[in-house]
């Protein structure tokens, strides 16, 4: 479906405004009305917390930080109305899009849903997304609804940001609806006015290119392709950078991340300490409104004097090195980022979904170490390590396009000729000058480090002390010493702390088999499959749907390969314990009105082929009973203990 106008007005919208984010920062301050009531939203249901190790601080910590996103301010947010309706667009708290309810509290005064967050930075306070957001699950079984901290949310993103965009639209071109939205706003009318069709234009504009091609549906986001739109053409002023986003993926699970040497389905982003895990967050939060504007040589994309006096030094001091000014609160990002090191994976809930069949959960340990745990580096030398690695991975014959779309290359606009670091084959990185058009990788990159020393540095949304400095292994000295450094061509500690930004895995080899998967030039099969990360699966349980574009609805779909529907609706939270999943039947009688959205495995980028070749290591395939008896096993795995100790 086109969920959108084809890319319209892109280069006169982006020429004009420059930063979606930061386009109401001309917006006077707000003298806000009180606003009306929200409706009384429907009693919420009772949510069982699973035990993960959070107390109810770390959760609600990280449920509403500030990690430096920036929707929009937050008084048009709460002032503006539905499409076609005078119904508050908030009125539901957004549980429409299945995001979910979270309580007033001193830390949530606002009654925002998880993973919104109140954003006060140098402008009007604005609302944004935290990670929370896209990694906090639910689901429900027979009446029961279980949380599942640092889950895969089953929100529609997407479909958030289309209808947002819609009542943007037509709050501008609307008398009426503007003059409401004005009253609840309050402020000079004509500055708003100004703004918000100032703002809604860049957004409608940007949407329109970004999201022009099939619908992503619930738990699924293009979360590389809206970044590198984001990052190369909106935050850059280049329009014909951004491109459609039509490679969705699943939203991984966070427990266990920071043990990870690498993450990202397609194993790009190192990982493994702090400055690493800043690096990929920080590219997070530009995908999800972050705020940025560069500097080159004193000036800023908009002509203007770059913000800021050490900035503004610093850029004409060494005029060949980009500098930034984001919204990112690297306090805050660090915040979050302790609280996923503290999350454990959730235990099967035995008294909700019944007990483990411990005899066929034990056939099924056995056989999951000799058929399951190489790949997934389950093994005692793996798990053992600091840091566990998940780099080596082999082709898995799945859909190619998220990996094809990490490939892709863009302009660099006010980076090119500017000193950066440069990225090669095999993953060396090296410092030069940046070429007219590079991977797009190398851009975001470069964008990344930028946004990190200067959230260190400038410590927006927080302040960091001596012992946060210490565990990043930095001082403000060392990033000062990253502007020389590349001055004179050399790769410091830091950057080499960070890691090359994109690992290209070489692939293993063509596949055993040919699929018929779809991809995205219109291809059958590839000759040259991609690897995706394989991770440790504890607690997998609670992670649906499966592999990296949730083409699977549940977990014995992805162990028998000819249990998995061409076709499944997405959307509802109903779990079913027996083939540990969803129930996503289409057309099931009596399923909720959220599980409307079908997922058709037929579509580019959605295929559902691929991991299904389990043999024993004599080479015989398994029997259906085997199969059955490694998904018990995977129903109990939480511990590494597990993995070598018999569960009777």
């Amino acid at each position: 479906m086109r969920v959108f106008s084809t890319r319209r007005r892109m280069a006169a919208a982006l020429a004009g405004l420059g930063l979606l984010a930061a386009s109401h920062a001309g917006a006077p301050p707000a003298r806000a009305a009180t606003p009306a009531p929200f409706p009384t939203a429907q009693a919420p249901e009772v949510v069982h917390l699973l035990d993960q190790n959070w107390p109810q601080s770390v959760r609600q910590g990280f449920y509403t930080t500030s990690q430096g996103s920036q929707l929009m301010p937050y008084s048009w947010f709460k002032a503006l109305e539905r499409p076609a309706s005078t119904e508050l667009f908030f009125a539901d708290r957004l549980a429409r899009f299945n995001y979910l309810p979270n309580d007033v509290s001193a830390q949530n005064p606002e009654g925002l849903p998880v993973g919104f967050a109140l954003d006060r930075g140098t402008g009007p306070t604005s609302i944004g997304m935290t990670c929370a957001a896209c990694h906090t699950g639910q689901i429900t079984y027979k009446g029961t609804a279980l949380r599942v901290d640092g889950g895969p949310a089953d929100a529609d993103f997407q479909g958030f940001l289309v209808e947002l965009s819609a009542a943007l639209a037509d709050t501008v071109s609307d008398r009426a609806k503007f003059n409401r939205f004005a009253a609840r706003v309050g402020g000079d009318k004509t500055l708003l006015r100004t703004s918000l069709s100032a703002f809604s234009t860049a957004w409608e504009t940007f949407f329109s290119a970004a999201l022009d091609g099939q619908a992503w549906g619930p738990a699924r986001l293009d979360a590389f392709s809206m970044i590198f739109n984001r990052l190369t053409g909106l935050d850059f002023r280049v329009p014909s950078n951004v491109l459609p986003a039509h490679a969705p993926v699943s939203y991984p699970f966070l427990w266990n991340a920071h043990q990870q040497d690498a993450v990202q389905w397609n194993l790009s982003a190192p990982n493994g300490n702090y400055i690493k895990a800043l690096a990929r967050n920080t590219g997070e939060v530009l995908g999800v409104f972050g705020a940025l504007n560069v500097c080159v040589a004193g000036k800023d994309l908009a002509g203007q004097s770059c913000p800021g006096d050490r900035r503004r030094f610093a850029s004409k001091l060494f005029p060949h090195i980009p500098f930034y000014d984001t919204s990112i609160s690297v306090p805050g990002l660090m915040k979050l980022e302790w609280a996923i090191t503290q999350l454990a994976p959730p235990a099967w809930p035995s008294t909700v979904f019944g007990a483990i069949d411990a005899g066929k959960a034990e056939q099924g340990r056995q056989l999951f170490n000799e058929v399951c745990a190489d790949c997934h580096h389950m093994t005692r030398a793996a798990l053992n390590q600091d840091v566990w690695p998940v780099m080596d991975q082999r082709p898995t014959d799945t859909d190619p396009t998220v990996y094809r779309n990490a490939l892709r290359w863009a302009k660099t606009g006010p980076l090119n000729g500017t000193r950066a670091l440069l990225f090669g084959d095999g993953g060396s990185v090296s410092v030069g000058d940046m070429p007219a058009d590079a991977q797009a990788v190398s851009v975001l990159t470069n964008g990344v480090i930028g946004s990190v020393v200067d959230g260190l540095l400038n410590q927006k949304g927080g302040t960091l002390n001596h012992d946060d400095y210490a565990n990043l292994g930095l001082t403000p000295l060392s990033l000062i010493k990253l502007a020389i450094d590349q001055k004179t061509g050399s790769v410091n500690d830091v950057e080499q702390a960070m890691g090359p930004a994109f690992k290209a895995v070489p692939p293993a080899g063509p596949p055993a088999h040919k699929t018929s998967c779809v991809t995205s030039d219109g291809a059958a099969g590839d000759q040259t499959p991609p690897v995706y990360e394989a991770r440790p699966l504890f607690g997998i349980w609670a992670t649906a749907p499966y592999l990296h574009n949730g083409s699977v609805p549940t977990l014995w779909g992805v162990l028998k390969s000819s249990a998995r529907p061409e076709a499944f609706a997405v959307g509802a939270r109903e779990f079913d314990p027996v083939q540990v999943g969803y129930v996503s039947a289409v057309g099931t009688p009596g399923t909720p009105a959220a599980q409307t959205w079908v997922y058709d495995t037929t579509l580019p980028g959605n295929c559902n082929r691929g991991h299904d070749d389990y043999r024993r290591a004599n080479g015989s395939p398994l029997t259906d009973d085997q199969l059955w008896a490694i998904l018990e096993f995977l129903k109990m795995l939480t511990t590494k203990d597990q993995l070598w100790t018999s569960v009777y």
